[in-house]
């Protein structure tokens, strides 16, 4: 089975804005101004399949099975203190990636 060529990309329809999903990352760029970015980077390679028009919502395929992402940190937020409950510890923020705001869960 094939899973096409592995990457997406497009405009997303809010201004001068595109998405380029490739490899381990989703990078939303302005194409007026394009030091002006957000990326999503994930630990190991993706094969993305199909994308939402506004890139948020992405088909992918690692170890041959696919699934659904969506790239929403609210919701991410949301279900995050949902399971766990609490705010992360020092040692679990050690694990994450850069910028997370001091406190997640209300």
């Amino acid at each position: 089975m094939s899973w096409g060529d592995g990457f997406r990309f497009g405009f997303t329809g809010h201004g001068t804005e595109f998405f380029v999903a490739n490899g381990n990352s989703v990078r939303f760029q302005r194409a007026d101004d394009p030091s002006h970015f957000d990326s999503y980077d994930f630990a190991e390679e993706q094969h993305f399949v199909a994308a939402s028009r506004d890139g948020k919502t992405l088909v992918r395929v690692v170890h041959g099975r696919g699934d659904l992402i969506r790239l929403d940190p609210d919701l991410w937020k949301r279900h995050l203190c949902d399971v766990v409950g609490r705010d992360l510890t020092q040692d679990e923020r050690g694990g994450m990636p850069g910028g997370l705001p001091d406190r997640i869960c209300p």
